[in-house]
């Protein structure tokens, strides 16, 4: 069922396009990033970067709809 691997390329005579974006990186560079990532980002002195400040978690996902009878049970 389907098509063949390779059907493209005897059609055509062109292999396939590779894409544009971003070239991929090997798996253990991206894994030594995340373990850099893991152990916190710190400027070039060594002081943690703190991350940005937000506002208290009110824990409500729609508080436009506060006002619905639903909303308040």
């Amino acid at each position: 069922m389907g098509r063949p691997a390779g059907w493209m390329k005897e059609l055509t005579g062109r292999s396939a396009m590779k894409s544009p974006g971003a070239p991929s990186h090997r798996r253990e560079v991206e894994r030594e990033f995340w373990r850099e990532i893991a152990k916190g980002i710190t400027t070039e002195d060594g002081t943690p970067i703190e991350g940005p400040v937000t506002g208290p978690w009110k824990g409500r996902n729609k508080p436009h709809r506060g006002d619905r009878r639903w909303v308040q049970g």
